[in-house]
């Protein structure tokens, strides 16, 4: 027992390490010679690098922090050896790209790298969560708000699909961490939404 929970600690530092690796951030260093967080939004995200930089800047940083979760997510639970607890090494993975040590916990808001994580360990539930995402967005007419209800309702999605209880309510931990972090895009998104705020 006590190596066990050595190892799933181990997986789960392993996973947030990984996490810490912010990709927009050394991007824009490399590229622009420029602190990603002091530009636009002041978040190290993939929309903030498409607004310095361009779409395709955007789109090549927010896959790069997709693959980031899943190599997080795969390698954090091999350590760790608990599929079970899977769901927390997902949340290591979120923590770590939210806030980054090395950074001075300041980075991004988890949204690609949480889902990352999710494609590897559900590609199920993160299917039917983006398929969710695609109709939210359109529905209400906002790709942010679309994002973050469709993040919201990952557990109950998983549990649809069968993952189990345990492992989707567990999910709620990090899909909780993506909502904290997009909690002032949230407000915005719902004020856009009741239009009774600008966007």
């Amino acid at each position: 027992m006590p190596g066990q929970i050595l190892l799933f600690f181990t997986g789960v530092a392993v996973a947030y390490a990984l996490g810490c690796f912010s990709t927009s951030y050394y991007y824009v260093r490399l590229v622009a010679g420029s602190d990603i967080r002091q530009e636009g939004s002041s978040t190290a995200g993939a929309r903030n690098v498409s607004r310095l930089l361009g779409r395709k800047a955007g789109i090549a940083v927010a896959v790069a922090d997709i693959a980031k979760g899943i190599a997080a997510a795969w390698i954090g639970t091999h350590i760790a050896n608990s599929v079970a607890l899977s769901p927390l090494i997902m949340a290591a993975v979120v923590i770590g790209h939210i806030w980054p040590v090395q950074l001075g916990f300041r980075g991004g808001k988890g949204l690609a790298a949480g889902f990352g994580a999710l494609l590897w360990l559900s590609p199920a539930t993160a299917a039917m969560a983006a398929a969710v995402n695609a109709c939210l967005s359109l529905l209400v007419r906002s790709a942010t708000l679309g994002s973050l209800i469709s993040t919201a309702l990952v557990p109950l999605i998983a549990y649809v699909v069968g993952v189990g209880g345990w492992f989707a309510l567990l999910l709620a931990i990090p899909c909780g961490l993506v909502l904290f972090a997009h909690r002032s895009n949230l407000r915005l998104a719902m004020a856009k939404f009741r239009g009774a705020g600008p966007w």
